[in-house]
């Protein structure tokens, strides 16, 4: 899909997933509120994104910080949740439609 909507049909979905591209998506509460929408009761939106600090991934302007990251899936609605993972260059963060 294109960056500016998920194209999902209303209550449609259990869970999507955006891995190391939620940094490129311009209006990201927005486009969060969209997968909300799509998303049906218990679904999940799961981020992957580059660390702020990792030696790769996006130019260091476009890198943004898990709590960044659950602050734009509250506001769309969500209840985000940093989960403690193992990935050395990742961070996760999780939006619960509860």
């Amino acid at each position: 899909v294109g960056p500016d909507a998920p194209e999902l049909s209303p209550a449609s979905v259990d869970a999507v997933l955006t891995l190391d591209t939620w940094h490129h998506v311009n209006g990201r509460e927005a486009y969060a509120r969209k997968v909300y929408d799509g998303l049906k009761r218990g679904g999940r939106f799961v981020v992957v994104e580059y660390t702020v600090d990792s030696e790769v991934g996006p130019p260091m302007a476009m890198r943004l910080s898990p709590e960044q990251v659950a602050k734009q899936l509250v506001a769309a609605g969500f209840r985000a949740e940093v989960v403690k993972e193992s990935m050395p260059r990742h961070y996760l963060v999780v939006g619960h439609k509860d």
